[in-house]
């Protein structure tokens, strides 16, 4: 894929952490040999927030969630299926404190922001959630593209301008989630394209099952695939065709988030596929993530060996809205008091 085109339209500009924040004291100093070993990834994560954060005490501050809401053309494209997995009313719960995703929201204290990217249905006003919709859902790819050039570049000013307002509250972590029935498949093509990671290992058989759409098996979506393969030679163009608005509003919302020096936590298949779509923009961006939690799913074991992280959690979750990044905030967060004891004077 052509990145210089690439590169001119996601215009992000992100130094590696150990360039631009320099830590106080040596990054070999923050952990002996003896502590690093005992500790291990728990001093991992110390040591990268210590170095995103410039400072051997760092320290969260105003933790956000936020979730980008969407629909797909491929349920949109039936009215049965429109009515049964359009994620309007999944984006209601939310916005009214009615998931799961809220209770742990509040117990880590995380401000939620929901922004609807492209709902099939535009929710009230009276919710509270954030109006950056470029559509009333994606098109079918398999008869057109699923966004125009025009919607493609306003997903990515969506996404840098989404975080720079969570930024302007004081935030300094974000986690990113998504309420998008099907949000998946685009994904799956994403990884397919980029890395060649076979769909039968990004999607599971059973959810294509219970949205009962034989269309959408993974026979008919490799035949698709082949027949546009020749199409797409950008990352743009494999954006534009498979979509969604809220996978690209992902991967600029992590891109301006690491441009802001912000600690970005990554949680389930889609939104690692967003990542490494962002790490072939700007390879950067990957000192600046962690990935929170890892899905029994083969596909996602494979971006993450690419990307050369590894998961905090394995908990087999297949949620998409951030459970796992939540769940796993409060390790992630104690990992930071390892190096404030330090200080204080108090053994590790």
């Amino acid at each position: 894929m052509d990145r210089h085109e690439t590169r001119q339209l996601f215009s992000f500009h992100i130094e590696p952490r150990y360039k631009s924040q320099r830590v106080l004291t040596e990054t070999s100093e923050l952990f002996n040999l003896d502590e690093r070993i005992r500790l291990y990834q728990l001093s991992d994560l110390a040591t990268q927030i210590a170095e995103i954060q410039g400072t051997p005490t760092p320290q969260f501050s105003t933790p956000h969630h936020l979730i980008l809401a969407s629909d797909h053309g491929f349920f949109a494209a039936s009215q049965h299926q429109s009515s049964q997995f359009s994620s309007i009313k999944w984006a209601t719960e939310v916005a009214r404190g009615q998931h799961f995703v809220n209770y742990l929201c509040r117990q880590h204290g995380f401000a939620l922001r929901i922004a609807n990217t492209g709902l099939a249905v535009t929710p009230s006003p009276s919710l509270g959630i954030v109006n950056v919709s470029q559509g009333h859902a994606t098109k079918h790819f398999y008869a057109e593209n699923a966004m125009t050039d025009e919607q493609l570049s306003r997903c990515i000013d969506s996404g840098r301008q989404l975080v720079t307002n969570i930024a302007s509250q004081g935030c300094n972590v974000l986690s990113i989630g998504l309420l998008a029935h099907g949000t998946r498949i685009p994904a799956a093509m994403w990884a397919e394209y980029m890395v060649g990671i076979p769909l039968e290992k990004s999607l599971s058989p059973e959810r294509l099952a219970y949205w009962g759409n034989p269309e959408l098996s993974i026979e008919r979506l490799n035949q698709h695939v082949e027949q546009v393969r020749e199409q797409l030679r950008t990352l743009p163009e494999l954006m534009q065709h498979y979509g969604g608005f809220e996978l690209v509003v992902a991967v600029a919302a992590i891109l301006q988030a690491a441009e802001l020096r912000m600690t970005v936590l990554i949680d389930s298949f889609p939104i690692l596929t967003a990542l490494y779509a962002a790490s072939t923009i700007a390879p950067s961006v990957t000192d600046y993530c962690i990935l929170t939690h890892m899905e029994l799913l083969e596909g996602m074991e494979l971006l993450a060996a690419r990307l050369k992280i590894s998961p905090v959690l394995r908990l087999g979750l297949s949620a998409s809205e951030g459970i796992g990044a939540l769940e796993a905030y409060s390790i992630i967060n104690s990992a930071l008091y390892l190096l404030q004891i330090r200080a204080q004077g108090v053994l590790r």
